[in-house]
């Protein structure tokens, strides 16, 4: 009886190191549902599985999962930001100067329309800007796309050119060709 409960323990231990074996020989094989995860071995990773993980660049974004996303800060180097929140932004501060600011992961990327639709049309200010390919401005359509050049933190001064009340739609192209969100900028 002895020598049986030996022979079953050494099975056991034999069998339990062939299934550790096969967790880390870069093959799918045994009960693994990915190479080397899943089955007996341990969970696969997944882009959401709350760990940096697999080519992720941040937690459960960028690399094989979806694009991580792009964030619009409250302000910039240059004051409010004009691409921050996504409800109608009265400005009336009487500053003139404001930022046009995006913080893009690696992997994503960011295209902004901005659309004159009443009033005096914006400029922005030469030399402040930073990671932004800016298009010469459209009289016909009175619209200006902005573009990020690269992943990095993109800013730049924009401020209305003109005394009059303006109202600007700004479309966003977040990691896509379709709009992504759009919103009104009211200039007093």
């Amino acid at each position: 009886m002895k020598k049986l409960l030996c022979a079953i323990l050494i099975l056991s231990v034999n069998s339990c190191n062939k299934a550790d074996n096969t967790c880390s020989n870069g093959i799918q094989d045994s009960t693994e549902t990915s190479i080397d995860c899943g089955g007996n071995c341990s969970a696969c990773p997944t882009c959401s599985d709350g760990i940096k993980n697999q080519d992720e660049v941040e937690v459960d974004c960028g690399g094989i999962c979806n694009a991580c996303p792009i964030q619009y800060p409250s302000t910039g180097i240059y004051g409010t930001n004009i691409l921050h929140g996504t409800d109608t932004l009265f400005l009336n501060d009487g500053t003139s100067e404001h930022s046009f600011r995006a913080i893009v992961p690696m992997g994503s990327a960011i295209k902004i329309e901005l659309y004159s639709i009443t009033g005096d049309i914006w400029g922005y200010t030469m030399g402040t800007n930073m990671n932004w390919k800016v298009s010469v401005f459209d009289f016909d359509n009175k619209k200006q796309i902005f573009e990020s050049i690269n992943s990095d933190i993109c800013d730049l001064s924009i401020s209305k050119v003109g005394p009059n009340l303006s109202t600007v739609l700004i479309k966003y192209f977040e990691n896509d060709t379709v709009v992504t969100k759009e919103r009104y900028l009211v200039w007093q």
